[in-house]
């Protein structure tokens, strides 16, 4: 979320609140980065798809829990966390680390 911050304030100095869909688009840009990476430079449809399969244990930086993909496995995220609401600050604050829940 920091380094979501800093470009954010770079390029919009004005800016005092990111939408959720600031924030999924910035996930979703991570996760098409690390999939292009995997992908190698035959890119096409199957090799990007490959490339996304060979995320493990990606850590998102406070976005969201770790993410992995694989073959048979393309629901990313399995982690959650708790917050609680501080009303004096108008935010919700994590009261959990990112948990996995139980099978």
């Amino acid at each position: 979320m920091t380094e979501a911050r800093e470009i954010v304030l770079k390029y919009h100095p004005e800016t005092e609140w990111n939408s959720r869909n600031y924030i999924q688009g910035w996930f979703a840009g991570m996760l098409i980065q690390r999939g292009l990476e995997n992908a190698g430079r035959d890119l096409n449809p199957e090799t990007l798809i490959e490339g996304l399969e060979k995320i493990r244990g990606f850590d998102t930086r406070g976005i969201c829990g770790v993410v992995s993909y694989g073959p048979n496995d393309h629901k990313p995220i399995d982690y959650s966390r708790f917050y609680k609401a501080d009303v004096d600050k108008k935010m919700f604050v994590p009261i959990t680390g990112w948990r996995k829940p139980a099978e």
